[in-house]
């Protein structure tokens, strides 16, 4: 999960913030599984763009034997 950081996005909104929207909209937290780890300062963007798009955040599995 990212960490508490000020936002790179020139978004207001913290990352707890976007969660709660997140889970306002679908119901359930964004599926992160850490196959995004290399663009970690952007999952914010993305999780603001899935709700724009009406579309829950799912980060796809990790392959087998993955580490991050």
């Amino acid at each position: 999960m990212p960490n508490k950081r000020k936002p790179t996005h020139g978004n207001a909104l913290e990352y707890r913030d976007i969660v709660n929207l997140h889970i306002e909209k679908f119901g359930v937290e964004p599926v992160i599984t850490g196959v995004n780890y290399a663009i970690s300062e952007q999952i914010e963007d993305l999780i603001i763009q899935a709700i724009a798009d009406g579309r829950p955040y799912v980060e796809d599995d990790l392959l087998p034997g993955t580490v991050t």
